[in-house]
């Protein structure tokens, strides 16, 4: 490599050689630069780069990301990334190192760890509940179907439904030790048209999202719950207080309060019919209030606004400072 200055320009530059990804030699100039410590801190870059070195900038390992996600995308969405990446990450970090975080990364791995471990033990009481359940559930049936002015049989459904409200309370008791934990947050339902806090049929979302991936793994159908977590947290972050709502039979996904502020928000992956488009919407118009209400949902091109109702793409609606 080599670090030189123009002489007509009065400008820096680096020439230099490197392989391609069959191997051949090629080589790479980069021009106009003011200062000859730019030049230097590129070329470095580039060595880095070339090495894959977690010395690197984060600047550079995101060139290496964008370069090696382009041609596997399609454009719209590779674009949208990159707008992200670019507007609200890089700003940040783009100047430091990857190893600036190592300790953090070391760190927050071994909290991994132990979380995994709870999480395993969390889910192997949850399935053993399950069976006991499904198992109990079964045996209620077949006994109601064999039951006819049998007195003993009669008892022995009793017990059975006694057994059944148990590992119920046991349920309960690992959602509870769960959300102690703070592997998991509780959502109570908000009746809307009695203004009260309602004490059942309250839903629960992770702390956070890779865990439901690391003990399930993927799949396609929990996309849809995912997406729901994530607006759930951002809620929680910027300080609202996040119930389900309930209007009549309808749900709302989420009511939303942060002192004299209030929104409603409907969560869905995307909206595959007209249907499925006029229910999203028919239960906000059901809300008969000025607070704005939101339809969130992974559309590239979702946008614009029905009857006050705004629809964004989630992505957008994370990132907005609107509120």
């Amino acid at each position: 490599m080599a670090v030189i200055k123009n002489k007509k320009t009065g400008m820096w530059e680096v020439r230099t050689y490197y392989k391609d990804l069959t191997g051949e030699r090629k080589q790479k100039t980069k021009r106009d630069f003011a200062k000859k410590s730019e030049a230097l801190e590129w070329e470095r870059n580039f060595k880095l780069k070339e090495n894959q070195s977690i010395s690197m900038s984060f600047q550079s390992f995101v060139d290496i990301y964008l370069t090696d996600l382009e041609p596997r995308i399609k454009r719209n969405s590779f674009l949208t990334k990159k707008h992200i990446i670019e507007t609200k990450i890089l700003p940040y970090f783009g100047k430091r190192k990857l190893t600036d975080k190592q300790k953090e990364i070391e760190v927050a791995q071994k909290e991994a760890d132990k979380w995994m471990m709870i999480t395993d033990t969390a889910k192997w009481q949850t399935e053993q509940a399950q069976i006991k359940l499904e198992e109990a559930e079964e045996l209620k049936k077949e006994l109601l179907r064999t039951v006819d002015g049998d007195d003993y049989l009669k008892e022995q459904v009793i017990e059975l439904r006694y057994q059944n409200q148990m590992l119920q309370e046991e349920n309960r008791s690992l959602k509870d030790k769960l959300e102690k934990a703070y592997l998991l947050h509780r959502c109570s339902r908000y009746d809307l048209q009695g203004k009260e806090i309602l004490k059942t049929q309250e839903k629960f979302y992770l702390a956070d999202t890779a865990l439901r991936y690391s003990v399930l793994g993927y799949n396609a159908d929990s996309v849809a719950s995912s997406l729901e977590n994530v607006v759930y947290l951002e809620l929680c972050r910027r300080g609202y207080t996040v119930n389900v709502g309930k209007s009549g039979s309808s749900e709302i996904d989420f009511v939303a309060v942060r002192q004299n502020e209030k929104l409603y928000v409907q969560v869905t992956q995307e909206v595959r019919s007209e249907k499925a488009e006029k229910r999203e919407y028919e239960r906000l118009l059901e809300i008969h209030d000025n607070y704005p209400k939101y339809v969130l949902t992974t559309d590239e091109f979702s946008g614009g606004n029905y009857e006050g109702i705004k629809t964004m793409h989630i992505a957008d609606f994370l990132l907005s400072s609107e509120y």
